[in-house]
């Protein structure tokens, strides 16, 4: 996590919120489908890396904003 600087960091927000989602896991917490891809959502949309360059990483973000409107 990022060190306290008093400034918020979007990377710093899906971090957190995917912390509280592996910590309801550890506890035996049921997790839902759509929680598990809200949190892979927020880590791709927030994250400053160009996930573009990495086919793996990139074809899991197609997967999860892909809702068929646009043309690959």
């Amino acid at each position: 996590m990022a060190k306290n600087t008093g400034i918020v960091l979007t990377s710093s927000i899906s971090e957190s919120k995917a912390q509280r989602l592996l910590r309801k896991i550890k506890e035996g917490k049921k997790v839902s489908a759509r929680e598990r891809l809200d949190v892979i959502t927020d880590i791709l949309a927030f994250s400053p890396r160009d996930w573009s360059t990495d086919k793996e990483l990139w074809l899991l973000y197609r997967i999860a904003f892909n809702d068929g409107t646009e043309k690959e």
